[in-house]
């Protein structure tokens, strides 16, 4: 059979590029919805504590003064310490910037660095932080909604994270499409909400609730008592704290802030118990010995304030009315100190 004289047509090398166009043409439209979904999410998100990282840290970036109180810690002083009572008290802008307890004291510490690098060293610290943060090694969901980028950049202190850990925290950062899944589909199921915030903040970082939630107080003891039988035997502070604290002591002495260290207030049911004494009394000593080993730090409202069921949200938690209650004990406790 005579050879053709067709020219050849080489259809592996066309099937592999047409093959590599539409693996690129995915990838860049997984990317450009991927980022889509991130930067729609960063002001509009459903899940209220990412709400409260986010909005906190944009108080600490966009504010370009000093200011005479800086208020850290987690939720419980987010919706527990009123700014405008410490502004009309001591004078000054004071603003509340606690975010969450699974994010350990650690943000307290890079916040509180970011800040004194960018517009000097705040007059006063007041730290406010529920019984629990302290043995705590913080959430890798929840740590990635902080500027991560930021604050490895800058190299904010404390450095806890390993190479590979900074790796997968930005992953879970700016892949949102996988990484925020949930938050995604309730906004789906609910497109009226599209550009709606879900959640109100004051200018300054205070953070109200208006109603009280019995039920949900009672549930969030039963909670509290389980944990304290069965996994918070005995306290022991943990290492991303300890570090973090340490890092905080070292940037108050070195520009003669003060800090105030308060706990966070605390159901009463809760604290009454045999349990919650017992494990609270090592937090204390620990607390106390911290504080005493430097000047510029302080224990305050020790003991702790206790509230009814009737004005708290859960175990920790303070309805508005009651939080007024809690930050005028707060000033009452700094003003005695300073006599």
């Amino acid at each position: 059979m005579p050879k053709s004289i067709l020219p050849e047509e080489n259809t592996t090398t066309i099937k592999k590029i047409n093959f590599v166009c539409i693996i690129l043409i995915t990838l860049i439209i997984f990317l450009l919805f991927n980022f889509i979904a991130y930067f729609y999410l960063n002001s509009y998100t459903s899940n209220e504590g990412y709400f409260i990282v986010s909005k906190k840290w944009e108080l600490v970036r966009k504010t370009k003064k000093k200011v005479k109180w800086l208020i850290v810690g987690d939720s419980s002083g987010n919706q527990g310490v009123s700014t405008d009572m410490f502004e009309n008290e001591f004078g000054g802008d004071a603003y509340n910037v606690c975010t969450l307890g699974d994010n350990t004291c650690m943000i307290d510490s890079w916040m509180l660095d970011y800040w004194i690098r960018k517009n000097g060293a705040p007059e006063n610290i007041l730290m406010v932080h529920v019984y629990d943060v302290w043995p705590r090694s913080g959430n890798a969901y929840m740590f990635s909604q902080n500027p991560l980028a930021l604050a490895f950049s800058m190299n904010l202190k404390p450095e806890v994270f390993s190479l590979s850990k900074k790796t997968d925290l930005l992953f879970k950062k700016y892949f949102a499409l996988y990484y925020q899944n949930n938050s995604l589909a309730k906004i789906i199921k609910h497109p009226h909400n599209l550009f709606q915030e879900h959640y109100k903040m004051e200018a300054h970082g205070f953070m109200p609730h208006k109603k009280p939630n019995i039920k949900n107080v009672n549930k969030d003891i039963k909670g509290h008592f389980w944990n304290l039988q069965n996994y918070l035997k005995k306290f022991s502070m943990s290492d991303i704290n300890k570090e973090s604290l340490l890092t905080i002591k070292q940037l108050v002495e070195e520009n003669n802030i003060k800090l105030y260290i308060a706990n966070s207030p605390i159901a009463e049911n809760l604290y009454l118990s045999k349990e919650y004494q017992n494990y609270f009394k090592d937090i204390e000593t620990y607390l106390s010995g911290y504080c005493n080993s430097s000047s510029n730090i302080f224990y305050i409202n020790n003991p702790q304030m206790i509230f009814p069921d009737s004005l708290m949200i859960n175990a920790d938690h303070l309805i508005e009315s009651a939080a007024l209650i809690y930050t005028s004990n707060l000033i009452d406790k700094i003003n005695v100190l300073n006599k």
